[in-house]
């Protein structure tokens, strides 16, 4: 199984998929954009990068035919966040080449996603990233350098899914990882974001496999209720 089937595999476990549209390309797959798609400003953005960010829209027009919308264009806003079609939110990851997408109908959830490669988290980079308690958690862990990794993943997911809601930039420390069950995980706001509240919970579910771990987080529907979704990359 290729890297990117097997990476499709384990994000079709993260969320429902009976709402949800997967897709996933590589960046060495090729592919053109589409008018009002643009990696930054021409001629200043450097090739590896601006294939990346054309696997990105591949994934996620694949993403928008699972779940059985047309291919459409997804610009990137002012504020660097993939503008997503009318109807349609979603999320997009990439690492090494590979990028991922989960889109859904506008309404349902927010969701983030983050795609990270599985190895341990550089030790001088725990202290901003691990709170007091999750660096007591991910000590405690087999692989703790692995379990901060996950932690940085799933705070990622995270951070994605509320921002379409919130608009606000949080830290490493202004939430909270907690591993509710083995592949589940919660996230705690630790102060307030935007009209979300401080203390409020995302639910997510993480996997690894291929070299990569995988996390995706939402927000539930009653909070999405009336917002514009549009993701965050």
């Amino acid at each position: 199984m290729s890297r990117k089937a097997a990476a499709l595999t384990l994000l079709r476990g993260l969320f429902p998929g009976a709402v949800a549209g997967f897709g996933a390309a590589e960046a060495a797959e090729g592919g053109q954009l589409y008018p009002g798609e643009q990696a930054g400003t021409p001629g200043r953005v450097v090739p590896h990068r601006q294939a990346e960010f054309l696997a990105g829209r591949m994934a996620a027009r694949a993403a928008m035919a699972d779940l059985g919308f047309a291919p459409a264009a997804v610009p990137r806003g002012a504020d660097r966040a993939p503008l997503w079609p009318e109807g349609l939110c979603g999320s997009l990851t990439h690492t090494e080449g590979l990028a991922l997408a989960v889109v859904l109908r506008q309404g349902l959830l927010s969701p983030g996603l983050d795609l990270e490669p599985a190895t341990d988290l550089p030790a001088e980079l725990i202290p901003a990233i691990l709170t007091p308690a999750e660096r007591i958690w991910a000590a405690a862990q087999p692989q703790p350098g692995l379990a901060a990794r996950l932690i940085f993943v799933a705070k990622e997911a995270g951070y994605k899914a509320q921002y379409p809601l919130s608009r606000s930039l949080l830290s490493f420390q202004e939430a909270e990882f907690e591993q509710t069950t083995p592949g589940r995980f919660r996230l705690r706001l630790l102060r307030a974001a935007g009209g979300l509240p401080a203390a409020t919970v995302l639910e997510g579910r993480w996997d690894a496999g291929s070299g990569f771990i995988l996390a995706g987080a939402t927000l539930p529907a009653l909070t999405t209720e009336g917002c514009q979704c549009s993701g965050a990359a």
